[in-house]
């Protein structure tokens, strides 16, 4: 298990890293990455989970940047 979840938030890492780059600087990307990561993670876990009703957890892509979208949104005050 402890593997698995280090394979799964290594995957989060790279899907949400890829994502940031695309709209800021690398060294920014990296910066917000490291801030918002862990509620990333526990956001695109719980989607997971909640979705497939059951112990696996299977994301794609568009779940992680969801999840980007949804904890931003939560730092800058708004509900969602």
């Amino acid at each position: 298990m402890p593997q698995e979840k280090s394979e799964l938030i290594l995957s989060i890492w790279l899907m949400t890293y890829n994502t940031l780059k695309n709209a800021f600087s690398q060294e920014d990307a990296m910066k917000l990455q490291n801030t918002i990561l862990p509620e990333v993670v526990k956001d695109v876990t719980e989607t997971a989970q909640s979705r497939n009703s059951g112990s696996e957890i299977d994301f794609t892509s568009e779940d992680v940047r969801t999840s980007i979208g949804r904890v931003l949104l939560r730092k800058c005050g708004v509900a969602y």
